[in-house]
């Protein structure tokens, strides 16, 4: 009678271990299939937006810009042309009428203050 009941355990035993195994239980799942899940839609991504450009800078010109005489002093020490510039008797005289050419064509000497000038003539 034990060997009975043993047997009788070890089959329970056996079978319940197997049921467990092969999927559990042997109810309606069997029978009827789970719902199939629903199909995701294909999703494209958006494109990235592009960056800006730069705007290009515009083109400059350097202004124009009227050359302005050089401020100086011609020294004149040949008493025919300080005569001429100065006026009177001159034997040399500082004068602001000539520029720095025309003060060198007339054997002068340029200066570009008027106290150089003065302190050469």
């Amino acid at each position: 009678m034990k060997a009975r009941v043993v047997g009788r355990s070890l089959a329970v035993l056996l079978l319940s271990t197997a049921a467990s195994l092969l999927g559990g239980s042997l109810g309606c799942e069997l029978l009827f299939a789970p719902p199939a899940a629903p199909k995701v839609p294909d999703l494209k991504l958006p494109e990235a937006p592009k960056p800006p450009t730069a705007p290009k800078p515009p083109d400059l010109k350097a202004p124009q810009v009227p050359s302005a005489p050089v401020p100086g002093n011609c020294c004149l020490r040949d008493a025919s042309q300080a005569s001429l510039a100065c006026g009177g008797n001159a034997e040399r005289c500082c004068s602001d009428k000539y520029d720095r050419s025309d003060c060198e064509d007339a054997g002068g000497f340029w200066f570009h203050t008027p106290e150089g000038c003065a302190g050469a003539c």
